[in-house]
């Protein structure tokens, strides 16, 4: 290589390590001058934390972020801001709640503002479950019903129970002597069923298979928790002598039109017993469903060994006239009555009367013999003149 051709490589070579140290340079010098790393908070978790607490009680929740400096946070719940107040506040990276309510139940965030962009960096999140407090009290029964069933049949008692703790039943048989008191269990003739019920309710159901005159009696539910204990009791009623129902006569209503047509229908029956309404007819049967404004079926209260239900028809047109059955089963068999319905179109109003007209009624004997005499007297004076 000629002197000349040395010269110009030793120089590039020079001038590439001129740049490349002052390139060094500078950047040492800025990173030396500031001391600081910059970049955007660093979030250390985006997993979701479950909190469960207990009404009343306190929430800190501390949020994990790191950043120089230090970033602003925002605290959000269910996505949207979070409102504070006396109970709930804010300090650096802690989220304090004091007090719990059921109310406070969500899921919460905490976001930090990036250096370099308006976007957001979710940096903690837990889901907050808050349990309603309760009172823990003796078990309360709900009422049990008298069972009245036939003889060979199956008799069942249902005993619910509201209890905040774990909670226990028995089942008995009292009698007027309460040495004769005695606890029943699982038999061949006794089950009793464990059924399932929503939180805080206990459910046992008594059953008594092939019911005779024995059986009969009062019947005791017996609950128990921690707090201590709740008994309810009902009777068993065993009928021995059931027949099918018996239908009292319906009697024929006569309405006017658009007015208001009712049927009562009362049943003797010693067993529970269903109604069907029917309308017939000579060409077509119908069963009568309730329809607003139009048909109402009313169940009447149960007395003794009587059932009843009551029909109604509203703004009755013609085309309501006709045969009502009413029918009623039970167990043992059916009955039916029918009665009819008329229709009969409203009054007519009677015609206005005229004006200054007078009416006069028949003349009277007296009259008679007035005017007898003074057409005599007129006469004979007409004659003579």
């Amino acid at each position: 290589m000629d002197p000349r051709g040395q010269y110009n490589l030793v120089h590039l070579v020079l001038r590439s390590l001129l740049i490349l140290s002052l390139v060094s340079l500078n950047l040492g010098s800025d990173a030396a001058s500031t001391g600081i790393k910059r970049g955007p908070p660093s979030a250390h978790t985006s997993d979701v934390t479950a909190i469960d607490k207990k009404q009343g009680e306190n929430l800190e929740f501390s949020c994990s972020v790191d950043g120089n400096p230090p970033p602003t946070l925002s605290w959000f719940k269910d996505d949207n801001p979070l409102q504070k107040d006396t109970r709930i506040s804010t300090d650096a990276k802690i989220l304090t709640v004091l007090g719990l309510v059921v109310n406070d139940s969500g899921t919460y965030s905490c976001q930090a503002a990036t250096c370099n962009t308006n976007g957001r960096n979710i940096c903690s999140k837990f889901i907050l479950t808050v349990t309603p407090y309760r009172v823990a009290t003796r078990p309360i029964i709900s009422s049990m019903d008298k069972q009245k069933v036939r003889i060979g049949t199956t008799a069942t008692f249902d005993c619910q129970v509201q209890s905040t703790t774990p909670t226990t039943f028995e089942w008995w048989k009292t009698e007027t002597s309460l040495s004769n008191n005695h606890r029943l269990t699982i038999s061949d003739k006794i089950d009793i069923q464990v059924n399932a019920a929503p939180a805080d309710f206990y459910f046992e159901t008594l059953r008594i298979f092939t019911v005779n005159t024995a059986d009969a009696g009062n019947y005791m539910c017996r609950a128990e928790n921690d707090f201590g204990s709740r008994t309810k009791i009902a009777e068993l009623e065993v009928i021995t002598s059931a027949t099918e129902p018996i239908i009292s006569s319906m009697d024929k209503q006569k309405v006017r039109i658009g007015t208001t047509a009712t049927f009562d229908c009362q049943v003797q029956s010693t067993t529970p017993t269903t109604f069907e309404w029917w309308k017939t007819t000579s060409s077509d049967n119908r069963r009568l469903v309730p329809i607003s404004n139009k048909i109402e079926i009313r169940v009447n209260a149960v007395q003794a060994d009587f059932h009843s239900e009551t029909l109604m028809i509203f703004s009755v047109t013609w085309y309501d006239a006709g045969n009502y059955m009413c029918r009623a089963e039970n167990d043992f068999g059916s009955d039916a009555k029918m009665a009819e319905l008329e229709v009969t179109s409203a009054p007519k109003k009677p015609p206005p009367r005229r004006g200054g007209c007078m009416k006069f009624g028949a003349p009277g004997p007296l009259a008679l013999i007035l005017m007898a005499v003074c057409g005599y007297a007129l006469g004979n004076q007409m004659f003579f003149d």
